[in-house]
């Protein structure tokens, strides 16, 4: 087996975990893998909806960026995403806003996903919410 399928099937697998949580956490996935040729990719664009004291609804989407990094690499999965991925997935972000008019007045939010797994061990995920801004 080459070492580009295995990566993708890791990749996956941790993508489809970070959807289950999402879902778990009353968030609807709009999107998967959004991309944008020649400006970069989106993993998951997903919906939040609360309702607030003042009884107001308040809709946000939140584009998710999923790693998952083999604990001991060079880098954490956060630390992979560089500033020059932030702006990529920021890029992204604005053609998706401009592409489907019926999320404009909803809030933004740019979250990361983080999976570090060591082999033979189940990873521990962490969500970073509001992980970076879109300046």
């Amino acid at each position: 087996m080459n070492t580009k399928a295995t990566t993708k099937s890791i990749g996956d697998f941790y993508e489809n975990r970070a959807i289950d949580w999402i879902k778990s956490e009353h968030l609807t996935v709009i999107a998967r893998n959004y991309n944008v040729p020649k400006v970069g990719e989106i993993d998951i664009i997903a919906q939040s909806v609360d309702t607030l004291a003042n009884g107001r609804i308040r809709k946000t989407l939140v584009f998710i960026e999923v790693r998952a990094r083999k604990r001991g690499q060079f880098a954490s999965g956060v630390e992979s995403i560089t500033t020059d991925k932030q702006r990529k997935i920021i890029q992204s972000a604005m053609h998706f806003l401009q592409e489907f008019d019926e999320f404009n007045g909803h809030d933004c939010r740019f979250d990361v996903i983080v999976f570090d797994y060591k082999d033979g061990e189940d990873a521990t995920g962490e969500w970073i919410k509001a992980a970076f801004l879109a300046c």
